[in-house]
């Protein structure tokens, strides 16, 4: 495969779940026509476009809350407390017995279920004792009055999957 293929595909791969954005040289404005004639005075400048309106401050949806629940991670018998913050558009998370949070960045939504890459911000895991939590995906499936909540993520190379629910336990005042 051409070095270009990978490149073009890791790039898009990079927009897509959000860590960057990717440009192309037709989204450029076109560079001026020099042997284009100037306009006379006798001819009419085109309209002037109207301004755009300002962006109003995002409407509080319905997921938007405190949702909180157990998970349970494939293999081990424990189940864990864990709650999601959803406001406007910051999404994050939080594992009290682990003393780990983190912010989640969506990446799609299809039906019911949406995608979203997990960010620890709190709490990662420590290279010398292998505690902590670890960045992954995260999968949010509408169920009912809740969520059916999946992560996925690797340690050494080894997967690690952990799946539970989540309710709706308070609004968060809008912004």
């Amino acid at each position: 495969m051409k070095f270009s293929r990978l490149l073009g595909g890791a790039l898009l791969a990079s927009a897509l779940i959000g860590y960057g954005s990717v440009a192309f040289a037709e989204d450029a404005a076109p560079a001026p026509d020099a042997a284009a004639p100037a306009a006379t005075s006798d001819e009419a400048a085109p309209p002037a476009k109207p301004a755009k309106k300002a962006k109003k401050a995002a409407k509080p949806g319905p997921q938007d809350g405190v949702w909180t629940g157990t998970f349970v991670q494939v293999g081990h018998a424990k189940a864990f407390p864990m709650s999601i913050t959803f406001s406007g558009k910051t999404i994050e998370t939080s594992y009290p017995d682990q003393s780990c949070a983190g912010k989640l960045a969506k990446v799609g939504t299809k039906g019911d279920t949406s995608f979203f890459a997990e960010t620890i911000t709190q709490g990662g895991v420590d290279a010398a004792t292998g505690k902590g939590c670890l960045d992954g995906n995260v999968t949010l499936i509408k169920s009912g009055d809740g969520f059916i909540w999946g992560w996925v993520g690797q340690h050494d190379g080894k997967p690690i999957v952990a799946y539970g629910t989540l309710a709706k336990q308070a609004t968060v005042p809008a912004q």
